[in-house]
């Protein structure tokens, strides 16, 4: 993976940038990927903005994201929202495996374990959600 601290990525191709997004009003969604693009960056990309905006009505459902080849070909990303004491997304927490380290039965797990570390941060902001 290519990748460094203070690298920037693209929302719509990763599962950090799903999470962040997710909740904002749908024309400041829109408006961001205007603005920066949708590019291919796989052949898994999401490149359509209503596409994109669907896999964040999953994000919302079921509380994370998943970026699975879609930034990076052989790589899955897995994320959740960090909440602030008002209930804001301030950050995400995420983790990214090379496909073939991490199976899919232990998916759900990755996901549990990532949701849980969120949700433990969150709390220590004093969100009460």
């Amino acid at each position: 993976m290519d990748i460094w601290v203070g690298h920037r990525l693209p929302i719509h191709t990763t599962s950090i940038g799903k999470a962040l997004v997710a909740y904002m009003p749908e024309d400041d969604i829109l408006r961001i990927l205007e603005l920066r693009g949708m590019e291919k960056k796989t052949r898994r990309s999401i490149t359509n903005p209503h596409k994109f905006l669907q896999e964040l009505e999953k994000v919302r459902k079921y509380g994370y994201a998943i970026d699975d080849e879609e930034n990076a070909e052989n790589v899955r990303c897995v994320a959740a929202p960090i909440y602030d004491s008002n209930g804001k997304i301030i950050a995400a927490l995420g983790t990214s495996t090379i496909i073939n380290q991490l199976d899919k039965a232990l998916l759900p797990k990755i996901i549990e374990m990532v949701k849980d570390s969120a949700e433990k941060v969150s709390k220590s902001l004093g969100y009460m959600g």
